[in-house]
């Protein structure tokens, strides 16, 4: 046994006398039978189970459930006594969660109620015995608010037990049969067996991380203060101001314990997520957004319906960017809740500072970016320590400095002592002395309190020995690091373990072992030595160690505050990099260490990171020119300094054989940036001429995708230049002609694409068919709708649509129909345009590629123009599914702006501006002008109807844009509106 399960502490000892473990925190005692499980203590004679209930209106329910599993055997824990005196009822409940195989809590109105027992009594069973517990509804869920630290375990509903008790006495009799039987089921399963619904079936569909061993941890420990915190919390929330709000903390300050205890006792938290920057499943954006939807979906009925719906399609969410990620399973079904006054919902992530790695914050850049998406109701808490990366991402949110803003009323650590301390302090004279210097020297850390009350309870420190008391957290550490080690000598012993323990998040038992050259023995010494400063997590059978607490690690590595103790960082990383690189190049045979797939594969991943924070980047050059492969050692390619010279690592990458699937998984995983940066070196260090064919075409993919349309069209320009007799004559030319001119009209005035593009007709013939039918489309679907030149479009697309059905190019037939679609919706050819667009999609309307995605799109627009706004808003909401999950972010855009442009026409001015607003933000990071333009105008027409609805409609600064880039569609549709002729936007989307 190595915890006290009545407070958490490490601090207890067995006694042999008494054949009993001493707890010298709490001074409560417990047996090894106190802690062994229902089944090692019931054997076959039934089960132990805890019974959390709240003296209610269900107790007929609650008593008949209690029957029933008494005569199979079981013994029923239940606590009767409604009048609570002293703390001795909580010895009493813990006792009976301890001794339980099992716990049953009865969710109810009443038992969730705050301040209530039941709530406490679950805080203690989560803190215990976590999975095992198991949830009964005995009223609707709309009722219900049951704390976030259980709201992800499936309940058994048995919330209509009083509705079909009214009914036949059978038809209550056969309901509570099945009830029971499943209740049972998962009981006296044992296995940690959960119940059959939805929230069993969400868990399956989006894998979400649910280890609550740190919040379980910060909610067994003593807790006491902050009520000025939640005032000031609440204050925020009143005020109705910014989405977000951040609690800045220096290390040690009680952010994390003040996280979980409030998330546990207040109903608004939908949930509570820790940041942790030695768990990468914590800080990976793309699992916390999964987990985070799942735990809200748990709390909301009506957003879980959605969501299950929303992953009902056939979709990949591992393939989807964070962004997209977010949108997908947060913002668009949550925007989809009926609001109707809905009460706020309060969201936390602690510990954002803890996600940032290699100078990026990936969680921290989601969340600044995306919060403001969600709808009014969903307001977000981060905490943090006040670091200046942090600090840029939220500069518009409000912040609270949980120490130096704290009232001067409120003194919590003093709280926090006089109640931890008051068997010691009752037994001094200077008591308030003592308290006051406590005070003084914690410099507002909580955690320098918890370790101060730590030790003097284990008599390392002496409460009456005022002038030994150490100053602030880093001086606690100094204090008992000479105690542990009292001579530099002896902390040589450990500085090794501690080197590696500071160079990554977490690192393998294994390796540590290995390369300090540990026997077993001599490991869990040392291990012993440093005690709870350091973590062990077993995961898979695979262990891994770090330090507590990140403020370890930044004492011991700066030599400032550490003295002796000072552990140099480079130094560790760079032995640690030469030894993995040692593993790598010899195996097995002259190395101790068990070589398993598991610590090979981490030592693949890591080497790289541990070359980067050593600095040592010529030997990591070496290394990397070394490798038979470039996957994964050469994912850390970016992180050399500005200043490095790439020239004999691009060579070695050029000349590599697995260059091209190594750039084409980066791809896959949506890698644009270092894609980029690679092609760039490559392009600066060989010249772009030297670029394959197919080199050439995913850097230009990954620059359209990034909104560079200029930079693509530049690399299309240099790699043309000298070559323009082989335009014509070359397929690959010839396509990178066509596509030179289709990046350039997102940027550049029409009229000179179209007289490029038609000398470019006037050179090609059709010996290569799909870049024909390209060019053919280009000029009359693209340019010429832009243009408005509505009888250039529509010859231009009937050559194209001839072409294409006679050189069975089934591409261009959906894209062909979508353009003409729009030249006849123009023209008032509703029905016609409705039509061919029908003919060209599956018959119930689902979308299956993104060329069908389109004519939805279109379809919208008919309907539109049809005054079928229904169908019209149907058709978005497929559109923008589909391109949100294919991470297709220019036709989102599309959608958001269809949306709006409904939304106005209804006079529903506020939401329209709500979607212009989201489908500007999304053009103008991929700089696409005619999207910049019809938001710019639909904008400005809320504006003008805003300030005066009968006044005309003014969007004078959207068409001087429209007439400079020669968009004659935007110009004639912004114009229609201005006149009155119709009250919506005609949107030929680009």
């Amino acid at each position: 046994m190595d915890k006290c399960p009545f407070c958490g502490s490490d601090n207890i000892y067995f006694s042999k006398k008494r054949n009993i473990y001493v707890c010298e925190d709490c001074d409560d005692f417990f047996s090894e039978s106190d802690l062994q499980t229902g089944d090692e203590k019931n054997g076959k004679d039934g089960l132990t189970l805890f019974f959390s209930y709240g003296h209610d209106k269900n107790s007929i329910l609650v008593e008949r459930i209690k029957n029933d599993l008494e005569k199979r055997g079981h013994r029923i824990w239940i606590d009767k006594s409604e009048i609570k005196a002293g703390d001795y009822w909580r010895d009493d409940i813990l006792r009976g969660i301890l001794n339980s195989s099992g716990i049953v809590a009865f969710l109810s109105e009443h038992s969730t109620r705050n301040p209530g027992v039941c709530l406490d009594e679950l805080r203690i069973a989560v803190c215990v015995r976590g999975a095992e517990i198991k949830t009964v509804l005995l009223e609707p869920e709309s009722r219900i608010k049951p704390p976030s630290t259980i709201s992800e375990i499936q309940w058994l509903d048995m919330s209509k037990w009083e509705e079909v008790k009214e009914s036949p006495e059978s038809d209550f009799e056969k309901w509570y049969a099945d009830k029971f039987s499943e209740l049972c089921r998962v009981v006296e399963s044992k296995e940690s067996k959960d119940l059959s619904g939805d929230i069993s079936k969400l868990k399956g569909l989006l894998q979400p991380f649910l280890n609550s061993e740190k919040e379980n941890h910060l909610l067994s420990k003593n807790y006491v203060g902050r009520k000025w915190l939640e005032e000031s919390i609440e204050d925020w929330l009143d005020r109705d101001s910014s989405k977000a709000l951040v609690l800045y903390g220096s290390p040690g300050s009680g952010k994390s314990s003040f996280c979980a205890n409030y998330a546990h006792y207040n109903v608004k938290i939908l949930g509570c997520f820790f940041c942790e920057w030695n768990r990468e499943y914590s800080i990976n954006p793309k699992l916390l957004i999964k987990t985070m939807a799942f735990r809200l979906a748990t709390r909301m009925p009506d957003y879980r319906s959605l969501l299950l719906h929303q992953l009902s399609s056939n979709i990949s969410l591992e393939k989807a960017n964070t962004e997209t990620l977010f949108d997908f399973l947060l913002v668009e079904p949550l925007s989809n809740l009926v609001d109707g006054h809905r009460e706020t919902g309060i969201i936390i992530v602690d510990g954002l500072d803890e996600a940032e790695k290699n100078g990026e914050n990936p969680v921290a850049e989601v969340f600044s970016k995306c919060a403001e998406r969600l709808p009014r109701w969903i307001r977000f808490i981060f905490t943090s320590r006040p670091e200046r990366n942090i600090k840029s991402y939220f500069l518009s949110c409000d912040s609270i400095d949980i120490i130096s803003d704290m009232p001067e009323e409120y003194d919590d650590i003093r709280y926090y002592i006089v109640h931890s301390l008051k068997e010691e302090l009752n037994q001094i004279s200077n008591k308030l002395e003592i308290i006051n210097k406590m005070c003084e020297l914690s410099e507002g850390v909580f955690l320098y309190a918890e370790m101060m009350v730590e030790d003097i309870k284990n008599h390392n420190i002496s409460i009456s020995e005022i002038n030994s008391f150490p100053k602030g957290l880093n001086s606690f550490y100094q204090v008992s690091m000479k105690r542990k080690f009292p001579t530099s000598d002896s902390f040589l012993q450990v500085r090794e373990m501690f080197e590696l323990l500071s160079i990554s998040e977490t690192i393998p038992e294994k390796l540590v072992i290995d390369e300090c050259g540990y026997s077993r023995y001599m490991y869990v010494e040392r291990l012993d030595k440093i005690g709870s400063w350091i973590n062990r997590y077993d995961e898979k059978n695979f262990a891994l160690l770090s330090f507590s607490h990140k403020s370890l690690k930044d004492v011991f590595s700066n030599s400032e505050l550490s003295g002796y103790f000072y552990i140099d960082v480079k130094e560790g990383a760079l032995k640690l990099a030469r030894y993995c690189r040692d593993i790598l190049e010899k195996g097995n045979r002259d190395h101790k260490v068990i070589f398993d797939e598991l610590l090979n594969k981490y030592i693949q991943e890591h080497i790289g990171s541990y070359y980067i924070e050593s600095e040592n980047y010529e030997e990591l050059e070496s290394f990397m020119m070394e490798t038979k492969g470039l996957d994964p050692y050469w994912r850390v390619w970016q992180q050399f300094p500005p200043y490095w010279n790439h020239s004999d690592l691009a060579k070695v990458f050029w000349k590599s054989s697995d260059r091209n699937t190594f750039i084409r998984t980066l791809q896959r995983e949506g890698s644009v940036d270092f894609l980029i940066w690679i092609f760039s070196i490559l392009e600066r260090e060989l010249g772009i001429q030297n670029f394959e064919h197919e080199l050439l075409a995913v850097y230009m993919d990954m620059v359209h995708m990034s909104g560079d349309y200029k930079k693509a069209v530049k690399i299309a320009e240099q790699f043309l230049d000298g070559k323009a007799d082989e335009i014509g004559e070359n397929e690959f030319l010839s396509m990178l002609s066509v596509r030179r001119i289709h990046n350039s009209m997102f940027y550049k005035p029409v009229r000179n694409l179209i007289s490029e593009a038609m000398n470019l007709y006037d050179r090609l013939d059709d010996r290569f068919p799909a870049i024909y039918n390209e060019l053919l489309f280009l000029i009359g679907g693209n340019l010429g709708v832009l243009d408005g030149d509505w009888e250039l479009c529509m010859e231009w697309m009937r050559k194209s649509d001839e072409f294409a059905r006679k050189n069975k190019l089934s591409d261009f037939y959906k894209r062909n129909a979508r353009k003409l679609s729009d030249c006849y919706c123009h023209f008032g050819e509703h029905e016609k345009a409705e039509k061919l667009v029908k003919d060209n999609i599956s018959p119930d309307g689902e979308i299956t590629g993104r060329y069908e995605a389109y004519l939805v799109g279109a379809l919208a627009n008919i309907y539109t123009c049809c005054e079928q706004d229904d169908k019209a808003l149907e058709c978005y909401e497929k559109l923008r599914k589909y391109t949100s999950e294919k991470g297709i972010v220019g036709w989102k855009a599309h959608s958001y702006l269809g949306v709006a442009n409904i939304n106005f026409k209804l006079g529903n001015l506020n939401e329209a501006l709500d979607f212009a607003n989201r489908a500007l933000k999304v053009y103008q990071d991929i700089q696409q002008e005619w999207g910049l333009i019809m938001c710019s105008a639909l904008l400005e027409a809320c504006n003008s109807r805003m300030v005066d609805p009968l006044k005309s409609i003014s969007c004078n600064s959207a068409l001087e844009r429209a007439m400079e880039m020669q968009y004659g569609s935007c110009v004639e549709s912004i114009k229609e509106l201005c006149d009155n002729k119709v009250n919506y936007f005609k949107l030929y989307f680009l």
